[in-house]
């Protein structure tokens, strides 16, 4: 059963004091619900700067209550939860709320907003000056701001500025849930990394906890996940000696998978083999990756020609094969520099230092052409 509460201003006259006193009586049936209510009934009357002399918070557990009692009171229990002026007789007896039900806060949803209508209230029946009540959260700021998409791996900069001694946490619809450590004088900062798992709208609040138990949040934002995006090469880089270093960006940790084509033309009517190949490497934290492409483990050499590579590329979820991206598309241009391969120990034994290539006479291959025998592996 929900937690059905109840507060009332109690009006009272001090023999102690001139000031008139109050008392803010929490009526509810779960110890924990009047804990924290009255936790937020004391920290709207610090924020109005009164003190316990003028006010005192006090907790009622109603565990059991008949109907006859909610009549004896002149309340009815479906406003619950409710809170307002108690009218008492002259025995401290309470008789009832005053101006029930106008001026009643019935059905209460906002605890903090509905203690500092009520001490503003009791503070101005009663002629006693109060500040205007200060937020718990006095600012929040985010870096970058909400207003592109997000890919995974993407950091947002979430700072909370509130009260020293606090406890803030940084909560999404993703069911995800982060604390804000503090930096030192009410200053709280996180990171807030987009995961794989986050999709579609996400918004972001920052839930605030004082030491004295006061409570507030307040939205942080909105921003659009757009989960697993393809991978893109950024940059094919020449290295020196026909190895050119391929770069891009992906998901973080995503497993890419790059397939590259090169045509190598043709002589005559005789087209040359054309250079294709594979790689599968995985990003790193940050989402990127690299690898070397070694043309000199083409087996047609045509050098001193610009020459097209075409990459073809996708991601996918190293724990689960069958979330993947879809394919993108890359084109660079390369060169080959040298007419034979440079290490043709490395690469295996039996292989001309000439190019691949067709001789004429008689329809025969020219032996100072083309491919001897292939005895090693390529790789």
């Amino acid at each position: 059963m929900r937690s059905l509460f109840c507060c009332f201003l109690l009006l009272t006259s001090s023999a102690l004091a001139q000031t008139p006193r109050g008392v803010l009586l929490v009526i509810t049936r779960e110890r924990a619900a009047a804990e924290r209510l009255s936790a937020q009934l004391i920290a709207a009357r610090d924020r109005a700067h009164l003190s316990e002399n003028q006010l005192e918070v006090r907790r009622v557990l109603a565990q059991g209550w008949s109907p006859r009692r909610y009549q004896e009171l002149g309340i009815l229990a479906r406003d619950l939860p409710l809170a307002g002026v108690g009218r008492y007789s002259g025995s401290g007896k309470l008789l009832g709320l005053v101006g029930y039900p106008d001026f009643v806060e019935k059905q209460i949803q906002d605890g903090p907003a509905t203690a500092d209508r009520l001490v503003q209230r009791w503070a101005e029946a009663n002629g006693v000056a109060t500040q205007p009540a200060q937020p718990l959260i006095r600012a929040i700021t985010v870096v970058p701001e909400l207003k592109e998409p997000l890919p995974i791996g993407s950091e947002v900069l979430v700072t909370v500025q509130a009260e020293s001694g606090g406890t803030t946490l940084l909560n999404s619809s993703s069911n995800r849930t982060l604390t804000l450590p503090e930096a030192g004088g009410g200053l709280y900062q996180g990171k807030y990394v987009v995961q794989p798992e986050e999709k579609g709208d996400i918004a972001l609040s920052a839930h605030f906890s004082s030491a004295k138990g006061a409570i507030e949040e307040k939205p942080v934002g909105h921003f659009e996940a757009i989960g697993w995006v393809a991978p893109q090469i950024t940059a094919v880089d020449a290295l020196g000696n026909d190895v050119y270093r391929v770069s891009g960006t992906a998901p973080p940790h995503a497993l890419v998978k790059v397939k590259c084509h090169i045509d190598m033309g043709r002589f005559l009517f005789i087209g040359y083999r054309d250079y294709d190949a594979d790689w599968t490497v995985q990003a790193d934290e940050k989402g990127v990756f690299a690898f070397p492409m070694d043309l000199n483990q083409s087996e047609t050499r045509r050098s001193d020609i610009e020459l097209e590579a075409r990459f073809t590329l996708y991601a996918q979820n190293p724990e689960n094969e069958t979330e993947r991206t879809a394919y993108s598309q890359f084109t660079s241009k390369v060169r080959m520099t040298y007419q034979h391969r440079i290490s043709p120990d490395y690469y295996g034994g039996g292989w001309g230092g000439y190019r691949s290539g067709f001789g004429f006479g008689l329809g025969l291959g020219s032996p100072c052409y083309g491919r001897w025998g292939r005895y090693g592996p390529w790789w």
